[in-house]
């Protein structure tokens, strides 16, 4: 039945959001702990979610080759497919913000170093709680996320505004800002990504599209 393949689908994942979240949440901890293994302690997590993709992804081809399910199980299986690959890059940009962060931690200033973490926490608050509102089907916490993608936006633009700034009074400091601005770029794709997720969401629930503010 394609109910039970549905459940079985939607179990691998809710492994694979857990293993983005993870992942993503380790990356921001080099900003200030560091890790033992840089970045490269972090590429096994990746590959389990490049390998999770692979898996959902022929699951729901199978799906729908043996069932061709229509409406909400259609949806649904669209949605799937198209929120690992959201997933997928969330795993990618918390590599490469691991790869960022070991190079900086170190020359990190107490200013440098807010400005990064408070980006980073608010985009993967964003991102939790979009795997929050796929995992629970909370069309209204997914709508919530909506609203805070635009206040993510401007924080990004003011984040590198100041690191521009301090850019001028420091030259000499230019190379390591520079990679803090690319830190700040992906934390705001981190919550592209958490929108996307949420826009996904409530089509699956509702069969409503949200994506750039186009609703029908």
């Amino acid at each position: 039945m394609i109910t039970e393949q549905i459940i079985d689908i939607k179990k691998d994942m809710t492994e694979m959001c857990n293993a983005a979240l993870t992942i993503l949440k380790k990356s921001i901890a080099t900003i200030t702990e560091g890790s033992p293994e840089g970045s490269a302690g972090l590429r096994e997590m990746e590959d389990k979610i490049n390998f999770l993709e692979i898996v959902i992804e022929n699951k729901c081809v199978q799906a729908c080759a043996r069932f061709q399910p229509e409406a909400g199980n259609l949806r649904r299986l669209l949605m799937y497919n198209k929120m690992i690959t959201e997933l997928e890059r969330v795993g990618d940009l918390s590599v490469d913000i691991a790869d960022s962060s070991e190079m900086i931690r170190t020359v990190l200033t107490r200013e440098t170093r807010e400005i990064a973490l408070k980006i980073s926490a608010d985009s993967t608050a964003m991102f939790a709680q979009s795997i929050d509102s796929f995992i629970d089907e909370d069309v209204e916490k997914a709508k919530m996320i909506l609203q805070q993608d635009d206040a993510v936006d401007s924080e990004k633009n003011a984040a590198i505004d100041a690191v521009i700034a301090l850019i001028k009074k420091k030259p000499d400091d230019a190379e390591y800002l520079f990679n803090l601005i690319k830190i700040i770029q992906k934390m705001e794709r981190v919550a592209d990504h958490a929108t996307n997720i949420a826009e996904e969401v409530i089509f699956m629930c509702e069969g409503t599209v949200t994506k750039h503010h186009y609703s029908e």
